[in-house]
């Protein structure tokens, strides 16, 4: 990541923890996902997902993460998609955003802090979650636009272990 990449995305840890906050069921909807309707499946659209994934795979020159994000943008038409990985050069302080698609690509390199964010939030309960207005309870989201409608975040493993949320956002236009 490059300097100007990091100053311009990256939210400082210490700064990013407000002393009184809104909880964090005030701003999950994860119930909701129950109740939507159910779409029917698009086989045209989950084969073009899997080419494209494979192709990723077998091309050594491909960002997978990169065609992951895009991949799920695309699958599930929101406003913006990514992925979330733990750092490891601080111990998984820290979540870094390697891959991200539609209108947040320009925050890719960024991050957010492992103990206080939707992804931290995620990674603890060890289940997918559902958040409305998330800069309500994660107030250093609020300069970030366009501000998040509604985020679906889930857990994303290796050998078994979290380590990283795959994020698909519909953002909140301003008018």
């Amino acid at each position: 990541m490059n300097d100007s990449a990091k100053l311009k995305n990256d939210f400082p840890v210490e700064a990013s923890i407000p002393d009184c906050t809104v909880s964090l069921e005030s701003i999950l909807c994860t119930e909701e996902l129950r109740r939507r309707q159910w779409r029917p499946p698009d086989y045209k659209k989950e084969n073009r997902a899997l080419v494209a994934l494979l192709s990723a795979l077998l091309d050594s020159q491909s960002n997978i993460l990169q065609t992951l994000a895009e991949t799920i943008l695309d699958v599930t038409q929101c406003d913006s998609s990514g992925l979330s990985l733990l750092t490891k050069d601080d111990g998984g302080k820290r979540f870094y955003w390697p891959a991200i698609a539609g209108m947040w690509k320009p925050h890719i390199g960024g991050g957010t802090p492992r103990d206080f964010g939707p992804c931290g939030d995620v990674l603890d309960r060890n289940c997918t979650l559902l958040f409305k207005h998330f800069e309500r309870r994660y107030p250093y989201f609020l300069p970030v636009t366009p501000l998040v409608e509604e985020c679906l975040l889930v857990p994303f493993y290796v050998g078994g272990k979290a380590v990283a949320v795959a994020f698909s956002m519909a953002l909140r236009w301003m008018r």
